[in-house]
């Protein structure tokens, strides 16, 4: 359920197993995912760095990377701000 349909996001984050988001929905979903105490997936297909910096500030449990240069590209961000 995207954030912007203006449905009741929230009611569906309760009933929700897991919450997906990725690019700019991932702060307000990593939020989300705290506060209900949800695991939250993040798909990363980009070097931008709030990708990364969004990825890392929260609740996330699982990373999925778009590919491998994408993964060697995240663990060298990891290195360098654990």
């Amino acid at each position: 359920v995207p954030l912007e349909a203006r449905l009741d996001f929230a009611s569906a984050v309760r009933r929700a197993d897991v919450l997906l988001s990725h690019l700019e929905c991932v702060p307000s979903t990593a939020s989300l995912a705290r506060g209900y105490g949800k695991p939250l997936v993040v798909v990363c297909h980009n070097t931008h760095l709030p990708t990364f910096r969004h990825m890392a500030a929260g609740q996330t449990a699982l990373a999925v990377y778009n590919s491998l240069w994408m993964q060697a590209e995240a663990e060298l961000f990891f290195a360098e701000y654990p």
